[in-house]
């Protein structure tokens, strides 16, 4: 029987206060079957798949995402396509996995078709060890844009994956240049301070644990040059292939792209720069990926020895050092 909106809300109200089950510690690789973990989210959870598995695996630990995503999808949005769910052809949501050939991922696929799927179904394919959430960035600095859909959704996840520990993972400011914050009339650092105590507030609802990937961020940006944020006449005498600079943020990926073809004055021999101001660059990820092994495994961070090409070896260093202070409070 389906259960309705008020029921779904109410049963989340009685779980709220408990403790998430906590999931088991996997550390020895040979010993251990995976940690199945399942994320909820957007293009923030997917970022985890670039380069976390391949810090896991030089890790030693055994761990198989998969992310059930749909790219800037909100609290509100996940919560509104489980109520559109009772009809299993509706399948909003694209599946990505970390490790693509594991048992976890051909179970996780066979709940897709043409590698669509929904929420229920995907928490129904797998005994989950962690599923996680987060708030899609757009609405995570406004505490309004939480509830009740973070509570009907935790209840979702509650009563089909039981057994999981759900984890709430804290999402980042946008780099300056993002057209958001000057609409918003919010700095990167008010943007961080208020989602921070968003995520915070909705943890002490929950007695969930944070994967404080935000913070982190933070901690990180703190220790880079100040960021000096260009003015237009320096971006527009910018000539490729120069990017500009954006001393050393995790957040940003600049490019040069030719113009879409519906965009104002097209001219298809143009090129143009444009900055991607919300999501991670390599840099990013990888500090994402000690974070969020540092939570998952409970591994100190600044002992992770793998490094991707490109990071330079005091910049991955600090990441590390960062994702340590950050998990253990320091």
């Amino acid at each position: 029987m389906r259960l309705t909106t008020s029921v779904l809300a109410a049963l989340a109200i009685l779980v709220a206060g408990c403790s998430s089950p906590k999931a088991e510690v996997r550390r020895d690789a040979d010993a251990q079957a995976p940690l199945k973990v399942l994320m909820i989210g957007n293009s923030f959870s997917a970022s985890v798949l670039h380069v976390t598995p391949k810090v896991a695996e030089a890790c030693g630990l055994k761990v198989d995402f998969v992310n059930c995503s749909i790219g800037g999808c909100t609290l509100k949005r996940h919560w509104e396509n489980v109520e559109k769910s009772s009809d299993p052809e509706f399948r909003p949501y694209s599946a990505m996995f970390g490790t693509p050939e594991s048992e976890t991922a051909k179970a996780a696929r066979a709940a897709c078709v043409d590698g669509k799927t929904n929420i229920p179904q995907l928490l129904g394919a797998v005994k989950w060890d962690v599923v996680t959430i987060q708030q899609g960035s757009v609405g995570s600095a406004f505490a309004e844009t939480y509830q009740p859909y973070a509570d009907n959704l935790i209840a979702t996840i509650r009563r089909l994956a039981p057994q999981a520990e759900i984890l709430i993972q804290e999402t980042w400011a946008y780099l300056p240049y993002h057209a958001k914050l000057e609409e918003w009339k919010m700095t990167q650092r008010e943007m961080y301070e208020r989602l921070h105590e968003n995520y915070r507030t909705l943890a002490e609802r929950t007695g969930f644990r944070v994967i404080p990937t935000g913070t982190a961020v933070e901690r990180y940006r703190a220790k880079l040059p100040p960021f000096r944020k260009l003015t237009k006449a320096e971006w527009d005498a910018i000539e490729p292939p120069n990017l500009p600079d954006i001393c050393g943020d995790p957040c940003g990926v600049p490019k040069w792209r030719k113009p879409y073809k519906w965009e104002k004055g097209f001219d298809p021999d143009k090129v143009q720069l444009m900055i991607d101001s919300t999501h991670f660059n390599p840099d990013g990820k990888y500090l994402q990926a000690c974070v969020w092994l540092s939570v998952l495994c409970g591994i100190d961070a600044r002992e992770i020895s793998y490094r991707p090409a490109g990071l330079r070896a005091d910049r991955a260093a600090m990441m590390r050092e960062c994702a340590y202070e950050t998990v253990n409070g320091r």
